[in-house]
């Protein structure tokens, strides 16, 4: 995610900033009207792709700690792995990981459409 939202910055035109400062912006409002407005689009994308990533988080957490201790590095795809496989509740694991994967398809579209907005002026 850093690496998105450097390059999005990196993106940014100074002369933006320059007009800012000679009309007597503070550098708070410099922030709230120029950077983050145009790093809006960078941070939906950076924020689509963490989650992604965080939805398919299953193989570290498996390797690593079996959801221990306890249930504290529990995730949804560890917990439905777990209750399909381990406990063979098959039903309630097909039936969760239909429920996650609409989820993650709702989520995710309207991540993709906030981005994909046209910018009102």
């Amino acid at each position: 995610m850093f690496v998105i939202l450097l390059a999005g910055l990196a993106a940014i035109p100074d002369e933006l900033y320059e007009a800012t400062e000679m009309d007597g912006a503070q550098p708070r409002q410099s922030f709230f009207f120029v950077t983050l407005p145009l790093l809006t689009p960078i941070i939906l994308i950076a924020v689509t792709f963490r989650f992604i990533d965080a939805a398919k988080l299953f193989d570290i957490i498996y390797s690593l700690t079996r959801g221990g201790p306890g249930t504290e590095t529990y995730t949804a795809s560890y917990y439905l792995y777990q209750q399909g496989f381990q406990f063979f509740h098959l039903g309630q694991g097909t039936a969760g990981a239909w429920m996650f994967t609409i989820m993650l398809t709702f989520i995710s579209f309207w991540l993709v459409r906030r981005l994909l907005k046209p910018v009102e002026e």
